[in-house]
């Protein structure tokens, strides 16, 4: 279970989810090019995200829930941006992180949300291409 999305957003301040050093380094068009070429992934990542929408509206969270998601989306979305310069991976991240925030708070969690979370909390930005099993 990924931690909480105050957890996350105190982790990605820290440094300690998407550290500078390892995104300076990243070949964002190696993951571009693995997430965009990839129509099973898509669909399955387009899946979760549907099915945590709906689990996500109907247990109403609080506000602060809300704006701890929301937050955790922008931070992870200005980590990578200033790290790469890369909007459209920082984009992809984003939005990844919004699910991973959202399974988090709805205790949910997708086998590909799992995943995602693995990859990032190991320090790497998951590529559909290296994805195991």
């Amino acid at each position: 279970m990924p931690p909480t999305p105050t957890t996350l957003i105190e982790q990605i301040c820290a440094g300690n989810l998407l550290p500078a050093s390892v995104l300076a380094d990243l070949d964002c068009d190696a993951v571009l090019d693995a997430r965009d070429s990839d129509p099973a992934f898509e669909e399955e990542w387009s899946a979760a995200r549907e099915s945590l929408v709906r689990r996500w509206e109907a247990s109403r969270p609080s506000h602060a829930v809300r704006a701890a998601v929301q937050d955790v989306r922008r931070l992870s979305f200005l980590a990578v941006s200033t790290a790469t310069g890369q909007h459209e991976l920082s984009s992809y991240v984003s939005d990844d992180f919004e699910l991973i925030a959202r399974a988090s708070a709805v205790g949910e969690v997708p086998p590909v949300v799992a995943w995602l979370w693995e990859s990032y909390a190991a320090g790497t930005v998951p590529r559909p291409d290296r994805r195991g099993g």
